[in-house]
């Protein structure tokens, strides 16, 4: 999230009328409440929203398998928070890494063994 307008998503009802099938969580907004065009998240900001992200999936997601596709800003951050090695990437390069969660008392911090 930051200063350029590609930072701020489009409203709810312009995506609900280009993609019908997809289903919104609720209380999703129809403007981008996180959107500042006079802020840019920090990496610690954005590590704890990842961070937030994978306990939500680990804790309300029944799927085995899931796949992410993001940014490399929020690909280092998944990497960081799950443990992984430092790797950076290039503008369009992928990395695949397998993280198997196991459920714990506390979801604060999901535990993993990332793959290299």
């Amino acid at each position: 999230m930051g200063l350029h307008t590609c930072d701020s998503r489009s409203k709810a009802s312009a995506i609900a009328a280009e993609f019908p099938e997809y289903q919104f969580e609720t209380g999703f907004s129809e403007d981008d409440l996180l959107y500042d065009p006079k802020r840019r998240e920090s990496d610690e900001e954005r590590n704890q929203r990842l961070r937030s992200l994978l306990s939500d999936i680990f804790a309300n997601d029944e799927n085995v398998f899931i796949s992410l596709t993001a940014h490399s800003g929020a690909i280092t951050s998944v990497l960081e928070v799950v443990g992984h090695r430092k790797f950076p990437l290039q503008t369009g390069a992928v990395i695949p890494i397998v993280v198997r969660a196991e459920r714990t008392q506390s979801l604060s911090a999901p535990k993993s063994e990332p793959d290299s």
